[in-house]
């Protein structure tokens, strides 16, 4: 008769485990998560970064040593966007911790992946790794045209359109105005785009106004505001503004009517005739 006993792991070993956030992460996960600091989220691809803490902890009861140098490495296809900003020690103690830091800095917008890995004595993990990722943002307000609008005094209207170029966390408005009322009006007076908006474009009409001066065709401004937002990758950006152009219907000139037909008698008898100015001097 052979007996066989199932018994634990040689109790005298170190025992590795990595937190983020206060929360495990499983050697070998590849789906990163935002509760535990794997998936550092939305950062602008210009001037923005995030810095994550993670704890190495061995609740072993001899010396977790740490085997590369650097001890903390990253690899994949956007390691470059990810680095280790402040490196682990060589060893952590028996039922101690210590922590490393890793900064994500996107090169470019849309989802940037890569894997840490951390050779160790833990014979059972080793190496410890575990997938990253985050997300670059390109925060931005596309106008479109910003040139070559007309418009008529007859009222004769055109559009252009807004949109963002990235998802917001708060509520993104852009007011607008027209430079000069007596040539053009813009409507609406003001854009609202939330994180379920955003991506769709707003059409904004401008419409010519009227005068009786035979000024010419002339040119005016549509004012596009600088974005208010609590969301700092938004608040006081400045999209461009508008150009566009009113189209003139007056003439200058004199009207006589009539110029010919008109009698008058010797008897003292009269005639008429008017005259009028074709627009406003």
């Amino acid at each position: 008769l052979v007996t066989i006993t199932g018994g634990l792991d040689n109790p005298n070993q170190p025992e590795i485990d990595i937190k983020g956030n206060s929360q495990s992460i499983a050697s070998g996960d590849t789906s990163p998560a935002s509760a535990d600091h794997t998936d550092f989220g939305s950062v602008n691809v210009t001037g923005g970064t995030l810095t994550r803490t993670f704890t190495i902890e061995n609740s072993g009861t001899r010396s977790l040593n740490l085997l590369t140098d650097p001890k903390v490495s990253i690899s994949g296809s956007h390691a470059a966007d990810f680095s280790v900003s402040s490196d682990a020690p060589a060893q952590v103690s028996a039922s101690g911790s210590q922590t490393f830091q890793i900064t994500f800095d996107p090169s470019a917008s849309g989802l940037r992946t890569a894997t840490v890995a951390i050779a160790n004595n833990d014979d059972d993990e080793n190496p410890y790794t575990f997938a990253i990722q985050g997300t670059g943002i390109s925060p931005g307000v596309t106008v479109s045209p910003t040139s070559g609008l007309t418009t008529t005094e007859a009222g004769g209207t055109a559009t252009f359109t807004v949109v963002l170029t990235s998802q917001p966390t708060a509520t993104v408005t852009i007011a607008l105005s027209s430079s000069d009322t007596g040539e053009g009006v813009v409507s609406p007076s003001s854009l609202t785009f939330t994180s379920a908006n955003w991506n769709s474009a707003q059409t904004v009409t401008v419409t010519g106004v009227n005068d009786a001066i035979d000024d010419g065709n002339q040119a005016f401004t549509i004012v596009v505001a600088a974005a208010v937002s609590t969301d700092g990758n938004y608040d006081g950006l400045n999209p461009n503004d508008v150009s566009v152009t009113n189209s003139d219907d007056d003439s200058a000139g004199i009207t006589v009517s009539p110029t010919s037909g008109l009698s008058v008698t010797e008897a003292g008898g009269t005639a008429t005739f008017t005259v009028v100015l074709t627009s406003q001097p």
